[in-house]
Formats: structure tokens, C-alpha cells, sequence
């Protein structure tokens, strides 16, 4: 029984010894040197995408602008809430309010909004007009128009 735990033993040693041996050589002589060309491919590409990217002709105002029509609305509506008490409903006339490019002046949002300002008794319909520079982010010119004042008698 000794003799057969001490043949077992030699033997797992030597398989140990063994194995060892050629996983040595297997990485020392045998593997494959790593390949850097995968990081040359990974920068030639990067150069390809630069080099796309600089062909686009975006003029500068592409990047300089982030203001937007809804920005310009925004902005409007808190000048006309500033300027008149009890604002019972603003809403914005769609159709009117755009983006204004003129060559002597610099460019603007005209907006236009409609609104009925006082109190359900007695109330005015108005209609704000506001010129929206997007380079100062604030109103530049504001107007507004009164329709019409309705006066509900009370019993």
C-alpha cells in the first residue's frame, strides 16, 4: 500500500514537473509575439474620421448657435408676464413667430404671442410682439397691442 501512494505521488509530481516545463516553453519560444499594427490600425482610422469631419464645411454659426425658437418663446412670455399683472392665459401665435435673417441688422426671433390679462370679470385681449436676439439672449424690442376689453356686468 506504501508503495502504491508513494508511485502516485511520483507520478502527480512528474506530471506537475512536466506540465510546468512546457507551459514554460510554450510561452518563452512557441506564443506568438502581441502585434502593435492593431494599434496603428486604431490611429489610421481616428485619422480617416478627423480628416472626414474637417471636409464638412459647417460655417461658423452652425456651432455658435444655441438658442432656439423655443428659447425665444420662453424668453417673451416672461417679458409680457413681467410687464402686466393677473395673466389668466399666453399663448404663442405659431404662425407669426420665426427666425428673421436680415442683412443690414442682425438676425432675431420675431415671436408673437395672443393673452387675456385681468380677471374673469373684467379682462383685456392683447397681442405682444417681441423681437428675440439670440446673440444676448434677451428681448431687444417688445410692443403690445390691446384687441379689445370685455366688462361682464354682475347681478
Amino acid at each position: 500500500m506504501k508503495k502504491r501512494t508513494g508511485i502516485i505521488a511520483l507520478c502527480a509530481g512528474a506530471f506537475l514537473v512536466l506540465s510546468g516545463a512546457l507551459a514554460l516553453l510554450y510561452f518563452m519560444v512557441l506564443a506568438p509575439a502581441p502585434q502593435p499594427s492593431a494599434t496603428v490600425v486604431i490611429d489610421v482610422e481616428a485619422q480617416q474620421l478627423a480628416q472626414a469631419i474637417e471636409a464638412q464645411a459647417f460655417d461658423d454659426r452652425y456651432y455658435s448657435i444655441h438658442f432656439s425658437q423655443g428659447d425665444a418663446i420662453e424668453v417673451c412670455e416672461q417679458e409680457a408676464r413681467s410687464r402686466n399683472n393677473n395673466v389668466i392665459q399666453l399663448s404663442v401665435d405659431t404662425l407669426s413667430t420665426r427666425f428673421v435673417e436680415v442683412e443690414e441688422q442682425p438676425d432675431y426671433y420675431l415671436v408673437k404671442l395672443d393673452s387675456i390679462i385681468g380677471t374673469a370679470l373684467s379682462y383685456e385681449e392683447k397681442t405682444h410682439e417681441c423681437r428675440v436676439d439670440p446673440t444676448t439672449d434677451g428681448v431687444a424690442f417688445y410692443r403690445e397691442i390691446m384687441q379689445r376689453r370685455v366688462v361682464r356686468p354682475t347681478d
